[in-house]
């Protein structure tokens, strides 16, 4: 159980950096696929980032 406690401290600090405003993510008002493409594209490469990873193996840690 202390792993796990301790992955949760370790995701909440980072919850803030994937926060769609922190990644300067705003969705389009537009309802066209190019008025969404370039916000798409920005958000697969924020899922994609060092800290994307590194919460996803946080996630992983199991008991």
């Amino acid at each position: 159980m202390e792993a796990r406690a301790k992955r949760d401290v370790l995701l909440q600090a980072t919850d803030a950096d994937m926060a769609l405003d922190r990644l300067n993510l705003m969705p389009p008002t537009g309802s066209t696929f190019s008025a969404w493409l370039s916000f798409l594209r920005t958000l697969g490469e924020a899922l994609r980032s060092n800290t994307a990873v590194y919460r996803q193996a946080l996630r992983d840690v199991t008991e």
